[in-house]
């Protein structure tokens, strides 16, 4: 075991955006790789490694994970879009179990930040209840016939 601190957190940690190979080699560390199209529902593959670039060559020849050799088999293009170097495995499995690995692909992100945004926008309308999606004045509730415009006092 070495004497460095552990890395858990994105905190805790720099990161490498569309790494280079030179940022690759000899760097142990999490890495995220984006499928150039999806396969089944994957998009991404993250893993963590002693050395990043030996494994992504190992997942080019198909004897790395089995989502990225049925990615090869199908043609399916793919590039290593982010790394973290020093970050460990307990890293890796936080991110794994997280989720919406994409807000952390620096090729997805914005079309994660933009889906994100109009899945809030549509929550935001079922709760409400209004069905044209624009907020109005009177969608709280009160019936606009009611309301007087007097302050609650009624003209008559």
């Amino acid at each position: 075991m070495s004497g460095k601190p552990a890395i858990h957190t994105l905190k805790d940690i720099p990161t490498i955006l569309m790494p280079s190979i030179d940022d690759m080699v000899g760097t142990e560390g999490v890495y995220i790789v984006h499928l150039d199209a999806c396969l089944s529902h994957a998009r991404h593959y993250v893993g963590w490694a002693k050395d990043i670039y030996e494994r992504i060559q190992s997942h080019l020849l198909q004897t790395g994970a089995r989502i990225l050799a049925a990615a090869v088999r199908e043609g399916i293009t793919m590039q290593a879009t982010r790394i973290w170097p020093g970050a460990d495995r307990l890293f890796e499995r936080n991110l794994k179990r997280g989720g919406n690995v994409a807000m952390h692909c620096p090729l997805c992100a914005d079309e994660y930040r933009v889906r994100r945004r109009d899945e809030m926008r549509c929550r935001r309308v079922r709760e409400r209840g209004c069905e044209d999606g624009e907020r109005t004045r009177n969608n709280r509730g009160a019936d606009a016939s009611t309301h007087t415009g007097t302050g609650g006092a009624g003209v008559g």
